[in-house]
């Protein structure tokens, strides 16, 4: 009998679940009223962004990184419950960072995977890949998807070193975090900038499409500097590919102009968005189809009151997701 309570105490114990790591984040208060999703029914203009951390909602942070895409930014609380299908595909990418324990930190990996396997931009941010207290798993972590390792963190401030060379830098002067993953890369991922440690700051996968993003601007981890713009950019893709917009001709507001494009995937289609620089609403421009060399051209009236300003634009391979960015004033 003895035996027989023995064994069944014993499975007991092992059924029980593993009890959730503290916060990351030292001192970080417990939520007053987790759960508390921010969800729009139908995103309004520009890029419709997923802000889903396992965190409380920093609703000026998502302020931000709206006003820099011209899009919506809607928060969902990853430390209570798990994104479906459903709701991420409505997104046209979703940005996550790790503190407290997610719900299910493998089944929200796996569902960003199907997620950027149907053609969504995923962010992953600090911690994700902080194996040493909470983290984010699942295939979204796998080579192929995210483009580095870790396991550690530095808890230690620096700054950009001003190095970044790609799309996720535009309009960015400044930026530096205490909360910065130990990162190594992994399969096809790229570095894209560093901190003056000689940390990575950015990297992203070989399509371009899913970005780490090492550190974050929420009010959690108060880290300083450029990061909406930097979530807004990454959550754009980064150019990966061939494809390369070449010029805006002739450039002047108040007539047409053409968007000049190389390097497509011949006889496909191409697809070319704009913004102010700096953000605003984010203009589709048109969609064309390259010739046989992979060279297109989009054309589109400009308004007159685009005279003096600059405009951000974005040419997308639609074949590859590939994407290419120039700004370009006009006159």
């Amino acid at each position: 009998m003895k035996r027989t309570l023995l064994a069944v105490l014993a499975l007991a114990i092992i059924a029980l679940p593993a009890l959730a790591a503290g916060p990351n984040v030292p001192g970080s208060q417990p939520q007053v009223a987790p759960g508390q999703h921010s969800l729009t029914d139908v995103p309004m203009g520009g890029i419709s962004i997923l802000y889903a951390p396992s965190e409380a909602d920093d609703a000026a942070f998502r302020s931000a990184i709206a006003a820099a895409t011209g899009g919506t930014v809607d928060y969902f609380d990853a430390s209570v419950g798990t994104p479906d299908a459903a709701t991420l595909n409505s997104y046209d990418c979703v940005y996550t960072w790790t503190n407290f324990a997610y719900a299910d930190n493998m089944l929200f990996g796996d569902n960003l995977a199907d997620y950027n396997d149907g053609g969504g931009n995923v962010v992953l941010g600090a911690f994700t890949t902080y194996t040493s207290g909470n983290f984010l798993d699942g295939r979204i972590m796998d080579p192929g998807y995210s483009p580095v390792v870790g396991g550690t963190n530095w808890f230690i401030s620096s700054s950009y070193a001003g190095d970044g060379t790609t799309s996720i830098y535009d309009g960015v002067t400044s930026f530096e975090c205490t909360f910065r993953d130990i990162l190594n890369l992994q399969g096809d991922g790229t570095q894209d900038g560093s901190y003056l440690d000689g940390e990575i700051a950015h990297a992203y996968n070989g399509a371009g499409d899913v970005v780490y993003s090492n550190g974050s601007g929420a009010v959690q981890l108060g880290c300083t500097g450029d990061w909406a713009q930097l979530v807004a950019n990454s959550c754009m893709g980064v150019a990966a590919g061939g494809i390369s917009l070449d010029d805006i001709f002739p450039a002047i507001a108040g007539q047409m102009n053409a968007w000049q494009i190389s390097g497509a995937t011949p006889n496909d289609t191409v697809t070319v968005l704009c913004r102010p620089q700096g953000g605003g609403t984010i203009v589709n421009v048109g969609t064309t189809t390259a010739d046989a060399n992979g060279d297109a051209n989009v054309t589109r009236m400009v308004p007159g009151a685009a005279s003096g300003r600059t405009l951000e634009c974005v040419a997308q391979d639609n074949a590859t997701g590939d994407r290419d960015t120039l700004v370009k004033a006009f006159s």
